[in-house]
């Protein structure tokens, strides 16, 4: 493991000077502190500044924590909340589908699992927390993207929609319409678009501001994800995130179509209207591979 460079370092003791209660510091002061060289400190301090993690008073030339730690400390609460406040549920829903339960979120353009609960059945998949995936390719990025705004889903788009497999939706005219899809139904489904044999189903999640906030889901063995066992798995995914939502103050989601349809109540329909539509919700692969991602 390479040495960390020292400006990181300095960087972080320059942060957390503020622990011992003082508020504001000059550069001379952090000088006097922390024993960092002067021409040093300045670089790192001009970095902090333009990251938005400390502010200057340009009258006193005083340093002050910047509002970015306003931005990072409720994303980190908000992680924090949802795992606590799913995790009965999750366990719940591991007990009853027998499949490994995963609570992943959208950081940047990727998927990162923040909670697994393993399948208690010999073949299964496991994403431990912290694990990342790309966005677009998976039923946990699916089903948080439907839900996301249109500058956060064209830096997905940005950052490249690269062919992972056969059935990698790479252009932007297939995403959009995959995500009308998870908008119609309430739930995204992975069938090999990461892996050829990754399959998952997942459901998106609603703080109480209306704002998506994470996907809960279940990957499963291809021998085990069918088309006839698809409606019931989702049906089960999609009771848990608005059963976590409601919890964290969300109101109910509705997925009617504009003509007054309930879709919701017909979860068994989505995976034959999708198929017929060309979309993802295609007929599973055979495949030997028992140990690759699936979200």
């Amino acid at each position: 493991m390479k040495p960390t460079p020292p400006a990181i370092h300095n960087a972080f003791d320059i942060l957390e000077a503020f622990q011992d209660g003082q508020r504001e510091f000059t550069a001379q002061e952090f000088h006097k502190k922390l024993n960092i060289s002067l021409s040093t400190q300045y670089r790192v301090l001009h970095a902090l500044e333009d990251r938005g993690y400390l502010r200057r008073d340009t009258q006193t030339g005083r340093y002050r924590l910047g509002f970015k730690f306003l931005q990072v400390g409720n994303l980190a609460l908000e992680q924090e909340e949802i795992v606590e406040t799913s995790r009965g549920i999750l366990q719940d829903m591991c007990d009853e589908t027998k499949e490994t339960i995963q609570l992943g979120i959208l950081e940047g353009v990727e998927v990162l699992y923040i909670k697994t609960i393993e399948s208690p059945l010999p073949l299964r998949y496991v994403l431990q927390p912290g694990f990342r995936t790309p966005s677009y390719c998976v039923a946990a990025g699916k089903a948080i993207l439907a839900y996301e705004s249109e500058d956060k889903i064209s830096r997905v788009i940005r950052a490249g929609l690269r062919r992972f497999t056969k059935k990698t939706i790479c252009t932007t005219t297939a995403l959009k319409r995959e995500l009308a899809d998870v908008r119609r139904g309430g739930y995204a489904v992975n069938w090999g678009e990461m892996r050829k044999s990754g399959r998952g189903v997942y459901a998106p999640v609603f703080d109480y501001s209306g704002r998506v906030a994470a996907a809960v889901g279940l990957s499963v063995p291809p021998e085990r994800f069918t088309h006839k066992r698809l409606p019931s798995l989702a049906e089960v995914v999609r009771r848990c995130a608005e059963e976590i939502s409601s919890r964290l103050g969300a109101v109910p989601l509705k997925t009617s179509a504009t003509t007054g349809e309930n879709e919701a109540a017909s979860l068994a329909e989505a995976p034959i209207r999708s198929k017929q539509r060309g979309g993802s919700n295609r007929k599973p692969e055979k495949s030997g591979r028992k140990n690759d991602t699936s979200g």
